[in-house]
C-alpha cells in the first residue's frame, strides 16, 4: 500500500504555501504536525519542515524536503 506523509508545523511559512498545493492533489496524504507528533518525527528522522515521505509497504521510497518537494513526483508515485 502506498502512503504519503506530509510533515508540517503551524509556524512554518513554507509549509503554509505548500499545504494547499498538496491538499489539491486529492491523494491519500497524511498531514502530520511535528509539534504534536514527536514520536513519529523522531522515528522517521524529520529534521526540517515541510517534509514529504513517500512510503510503500512500510518502507521509505523517497523523501522530499523544503523547496525540493515536487508535486509531479508525488502524483507519479500514486499512479
Amino acid at each position: 500500500m502506498k502512503q504519503a506523509l506530509y510533515f508540517t508545523a503551524n509556524w512554518c511559512g513554507p509549509c503554509k504555501v505548500m499545504k494547499p498545493k498538496i491538499q489539491a492533489l486529492n491523494l491519500p496524504i497524511d498531514f502530520i504536525d511535528v509539534d504534536t507528533n514527536p514520536s513519529q518525527v523522531e522515528t522517521l528522522g524529520i529534521r526540517n519542515v515541510p517534509t514529504i515521505i513517500l512510503m510503500e509497504r512500510g518502507e521509505v521510497k523517497q523523501r522530499m524536503v523544503g523547496n525540493n518537494i515536487n508535486i509531479e513526483t508525488i502524483k507519479q508515485f500514486f499512479n
